[in-house]
Formats: C-alpha cells, structure tokens, sequence
C-alpha cells in the first residue's frame, strides 16, 4: 500500500524535523509551509492542500505580494507580517515544484461522513472541514496508508506557519469544529485507518511522545527510532 505523510501547520521549533518529514517519499502539505531545512519541514516537495482563501488569492486569482500581506493582515489575530512575505516568495519560486495544488470543496464534507460511518465511527464532521482532515479523507478514499505529522493534538493556544492566534481565540466558535475534527483523528488512530504516531511529538529536543487518548503504534515508534534513535514516551 503506498504511504502518504500529511503535514499540518504546526511549526517546531526545538525537535529537529527534516529527516523525519523526508523518511516519506510522498507528502502532501497544508497551506502557508515554506519547504525549507531552515524552517524545520524538509526538502520535498510533492501536494499542497490550500484551503478556499488561500486557493483564492495563490492560486485563482493570485495577489500580488503587498495585497496577500494586506489580506491576512485584516484578520483578528495577529499576524507575522515577515513570514507571509517570506512564504509569498517562496511560493511564487517553487509553486511549478509541486505535482499538484489543489482544494477540497466544501461539499467534500458530506462525502467524509459517508465514509465515517461506512467505518462505523460515531463522530461526523459538522462544520467546514479544515484542509488537513479533507485530505486525510482524499488518501484514504484512494486507498493509501496515511501517516499524520505536525498536526495540533493536545494545544490549547492554535500556533501556525503565519501567525499566532490569542489564548482566548476558540476554534469551535468559526466556521471549523476542531473538536469533532480531533475525535474523528483519535478515532481513524484507534482503529487503523489512520497512524498519528507522529503527532505526539512534542516540541522538545529529547523526542518524546505525548500518550493521550491514543497510543504510539509499532510502525510509527519503529520510524522513530530509526530517526532518532532514543525516544522518551510520557503516559
């Protein structure tokens, strides 16, 4: 079964990445990542999911550099105004790299549900589905093993590539459930069709695993180990 590595947008800054996210030969990433050693996510370059906005003013009907800083500089939180311009030029270098840049529709979450309960899992998405959980859903639909890395488990505070949001922001309160959209990983975890091994990194140079509501897998310690060597794992 070919194996496919998802990468969320949540930057470490502590526990070296590279040689982890480039163990995969296929990935897909979600956003605004610059693929670079220097930010701690690798050199390979395969899919980029974008969600509707940024498909919109990257991809669609492209912003010039100036506008795309504007148009995430109006949002609620705060924004780090250097890396989206370091990510606008990157992306306009190295956006032919890619195999392909795509988005899934909104009605995509429909189709998700669908498969959910052909799994027998008891959580849905109920809301807009964020980039990452639509793409775990396009593998699998395709039948490939799907690996889950740099994805926000446990945080409390949202922390992303392009800005850090307030303690009291709540992703529950948008358009996103983020809550059912952790079940449903805890779930596909729990019950194969999904390994979030890699997700229990914490951000710390000793790599340890964060064993909450799942549990490590022996392929997903088998790659740690084989990285890293010695991984700690907290209960």
């Amino acid at each position: 079964m070919e194996k496919i590595l998802v990468i969320g947008n949540k930057p470490y800054h502590n526990l070296t990445m590279n040689t982890l996210i480039d163990e995969f030969e296929n990935n897909c990433r979600c956003n605004l990542i610059i693929v670079s050693p220097q930010y701690n996510t690798g050199t390979k370059f395969s899919k980029l999911a974008l969600c509707n906005h940024a498909m919109e003013v990257l991809h669609i009907t492209p912003l010039d550099r100036q506008e795309f800083i504007k148009f995430y500089n109006e949002d609620a939180y705060p924004v780090d105004i250097k890396y989206l311009g370091e990510f606008w030029d990157f992306f306009q270098e190295n956006k032919h790299k890619y195999s392909e840049i795509f988005h899934s529709p909104i009605s995509s979450a429909s189709k998700w549900n669908q498969m959910l309960a052909s799994y027998g899992c008891p959580h849905r998405i109920t809301k807009v589905p964020r980039s990452g959980m639509s793409v775990i859903f396009e593998n699998l639909a395709k039948q490939k093993k799907v690996f889950v890395i740099n994805f926000s488990l446990y945080d409390t505070v949202r922390i992303g590539w392009g800005g850090t949001y307030p303690d009291d922001y709540d992703e529950n309160q948008t358009c996103h459930s983020k809550d059912d959209e952790i079940n449903i990983l805890f779930w596909l975890h729990n019950h194969g069709y999904v390994d979030a091994t890699l997700c229990m990194l914490e951000d710390t140079e000793v790599p340890t695993l964060k064993c909450e509501n799942i549990q490590p897998t022996a392929e997903g310690i088998s790659l740690l180990q084989k990285i890293y060597g010695k991984i700690e794992i907290k209960e």
